[in-house]
């Protein structure tokens, strides 16, 4: 869900490291606000319009998609 409500919609399971890119491709570690929108992100129920990409995404996976729905 997070990829999806910071503006990637991406499909990814598991455990995930968030860091950050230089314009040289450098991985860096995130801004304080970077974090902050992070954890903004992480801290509220998604919005119905994320949730609607989601399970186009995920329609393969009707038990996600049902657990989605119930969020």
């Amino acid at each position: 869900m997070l990829t999806h409500l910071l503006g990637s919609p991406t499909v990814i399971f598991g455990t995930a490291i968030a860091v950050s890119v230089t314009g040289d491709g450098e991985t860096v570690g995130l801004t304080d606000r970077q974090v902050a929108r992070i954890q903004k992100a992480l801290a509220h129920k998604p919005d119905e319009g994320t949730i609607d990409t989601l399970v186009d995404s995920l329609s393969p996976f009707p038990t996600v998609v049902g657990m989605l729905r119930n969020i």
